[in-house]
């Protein structure tokens, strides 16, 4: 076993080591970032509403009423990401003060 030897180190200077090594050791444990999607990428209809949490009934109704865009390849019927992204809507809520 290899004997250690903290002489003139400061107390600080050992937290310091130890902090850095811990990051180290952790960083490895990190996922990565997720990469953002791809907004021109081409989905299938089941992918598309797995995506948005939708039934394939209801992702073709809202595509039937324009909420969101299809493309047409040949018979196939793909969905691009972004257009996926930008159909989503945030909602706002109003807070109601008492009276």
């Amino acid at each position: 076993m290899e004997q250690v030897l903290f002489s003139q180190v400061s107390r600080a200077d050992i937290q310091d080591w130890i902090a850095q090594t811990i990051q180290q050791e952790l960083s490895a444990f990190r996922k990565p970032e997720p990469l953002a999607p791809d907004p021109d990428e081409l989905v299938t209809r089941k992918q598309a509403a797995k995506y948005l949490g939708l039934s394939l009934a209801t992702l073709h109704d809202y595509t039937v009423r324009g909420i969101v865009t299809a493309h047409r390849l040949g018979s196939r019927v793909r969905y691009r990401k972004g257009d996926l992204v930008n159909s989503l809507v945030q909602v706002r809520t109003v807070k109601h003060s008492a009276i």
